[in-house]
């Protein structure tokens, strides 16, 4: 039987975490079936390299390719994957059964969705602020990204937007995002906490480069320059008659009003 949910777990130079990402994943023991798929991308530590032998040998799918980045070795796994449903985690974080065990029910249930995803518990250097989850809003993804890649996702939806853009210098994830928002995919959020996610510097996600961050931002605008001027424009609007609302509160109290009760019942007549 084919698995119903492929996890792509990425596994950079260092594999010193990617046991306890293992673990939260086989610690669910739910009806879901699923497989684990690891990427080498690359390592050339030894200590990854024995670790990644002697799973082998216990029958783990192992993929390895030169070093490409963290979206190329993301690709590389989902092009093998033989699930409906993607689990995208990297070896330093932790997923938690509940993930599977609520995300998947959505996904079968509303055909409509295309993303699941849940809170994150922050450890680590905790001294760093983490993002914070939310109810999605893709008007404010062109402003930063708000939204891990640790994600259900359809394999769908992965296939249909072409994947992940492998030339990005940073932040990919948030550029795939920003791409499933213009498709009618709707993204789900899960208000519980399904993952952990690791704080520490050095990381991927460790853009502290003024210079790195302009090289990300510039990349993304330049992609998505007509989107981009689209949302601005809506939102220039939304912001001009909130500034009319702030001047004349009584007056589009009012008009509130009489578009939504009275308005519609004299159409009717």
């Amino acid at each position: 039987m084919s698995p119903l949910v492929s996890v792509i777990i990425p596994c950079y130079n260092s594999g010193t975490y990617l046991p306890e990402a293992l673990a939260s994943v086989e610690t669910y023991q739910g009806s879901y079936a699923y497989e684990i798929i690891i990427i080498n991308d690359g390592s050339t530590d030894a200590y990854t390299l024995e670790y990644l032998r002697e799973l082998e040998t216990r029958g783990y799918s192992i993929l390895h390719q030169e070093n490409k980045g963290a979206a190329a070795a993301r690709n590389t796994g989902v092009r093998t994957a033989r699930g409906k449903y993607l689990l995208l985690l990297d070896s330093d974080n932790r997923i938690r059964p509940a993930y599977l065990e609520k995300g998947i029910p959505v996904l079968e249930s509303r055909p409509d969705v295309g993303v699941v995803y849940g809170n994150a518990h922050f450890f680590g250097d905790t001294t760093r602020k983490g993002f914070k989850a939310a109810v999605f809003d893709g008007s404010q993804l062109f402003i930063s990204n708000a939204l891990d890649m640790c994600t259900l996702v359809r394999k769908t939806v992965w296939e249909q937007v072409g994947g992940l853009d492998e030339q990005i210098p940073g932040c990919e994830d948030w550029e795939f995002w920003i791409r499933v928002t213009q498709t009618d995919w709707q993204f789900f959020h899960i208000s519980e906490t399904l993952f952990d996610y690791r704080i520490r510097s050095g990381s991927l996600s460790d853009f502290t480069n003024l210079e790195t961050d302009d090289r990300i931002y510039a990349y993304i605008y330049a992609k998505h320059a007509r989107t981009i001027r689209e949302q601005y424009q809506i939102n220039l609007k939304k912001a001009r008659l909130y500034d009319k609302a702030i001047e004349q509160p009584f007056r589009y109290f009012f008009k509130f009003i009489f578009n939504k009760y009275f308005k519609k019942t004299k159409d009717k007549v």
